[in-house]
């Protein structure tokens, strides 16, 4: 019996999982927006919410909340859910895992699903690779039935916190990386950024409290790898993009989370890149900010 899957969010992330379900010929495929013209056909929650097995939810951080109030009522309570946000929410500085355990706790199976997944690469036939963490992660078999085997691979951890801090924290430095791409350093001064973000993300991640074979796996290193390196990438390019015009993309997760980020753990303000990235957001001038950076003593 085919597995009936609603995706909530129509935007580069939404529609690649739409085009690898359907390509994967295992499931029943919806795509809801609250922007009815985003949607390539008109769906009726009430109408399909009995059917739907999975529901993955595409959507910014920042909306996380009011699609969960505004879907799952619709839906069976066996349905599981699916967060990928990478993000915190302003009025709470949550990730999408303390959203999900607030919100959802154990009355219904769900999951954060981390690990470097850029939206083009997918679609272009690059495997992916998913970190399933919550207390759904029997949905493992599921997807892996579901999506075309070359398409994305998977692993499971109990450690959905974890998983969700580490993504947050990865796209700051990824956005880092796009700064000295932005400037046009030489490849050998990026090669030695690179070196120093991965040190930072490290130290970083213990003074967020997240675990350090979280951080140190494709979670943590392993998606800033995918995320930093990608031309693709949402928040390497707005690093970018900060760098050669001094304004920010709104829409990348990276920098509505900065601020929120220090705000909530005070003392990732006294790492280097960290430091620099609020002076760059607070208009100072990029190449001035990072000159400093690289005449630094390195990350030991």
């Amino acid at each position: 019996m085919a597995t009936t899957v609603l995706i909530v969010g129509a935007g580069r992330l939404g529609r690649t999982f739409e085009h690898l379900l359907r390509r994967g010929k295992q499931s029943t495929v919806y795509l809801w927006d609250r922007e009815p013209e985003k949607m390539p056909a008109t769906v009726s929650l009430p109408g399909i919410g009995s059917k739907v097995d999975v529901v993955f939810f595409t959507v910014p951080t920042s909306a996380i909340r009011p699609a969960t109030d505004h879907v799952l009522h619709h839906l069976q309570p066996s349905a599981t859910a699916i967060y990928v946000s990478k993000g915190l929410e302003p009025t709470t500085k949550q990730s999408a895992a303390e959203i999900a355990e607030e919100l959802l706790g154990a009355t219904r199976p769900w999951i954060v699903l981390g690990g470097p997944m850029i939206a083009e690469e997918l679609r272009a036939g690059s495997r992916g690779h998913g970190i399933i963490a919550g207390p759904g992660i029997a949905i493992r078999a599921t997807l892996e039935s579901i999506l075309p085997p070359e398409s994305m691979s998977f692993e499971t951890t109990s450690r959905a916190r974890d998983v969700s801090l580490a993504g947050v924290l990865k796209n700051l430095y990824a956005m880092a990386y796009g700064v000295g791409v932005g400037l046009g350093w030489s490849p050998l001064a990026l090669t030695d950024l690179w070196r120093r973000c991965e040190a930072e993300l490290v130290v970083a991640s213990d003074r967020c409290g997240i675990a350090r074979e979280i951080i140190i796996g494709p979670a943590g290193i392993g998606d800033f790898h995918a995320t930093g390196g990608s031309p693709h990438s949402r928040n390497r390019n707005a690093g970018v993009q900060l760098t050669l015009s001094g304004e920010p993309d709104l829409h990348a997760e990276a920098i509505v989370s900065i601020p929120l980020l220090t705000e909530r753990f005070p003392t990732l303000k006294e790492l280097d890149i960290v430091r620099s990235m609020l002076a760059i957001m607070s208009h100072e001038p990029a190449k001035k900010v990072f000159s400093v950076l690289s005449n630094s003593h390195p990350l030991s």
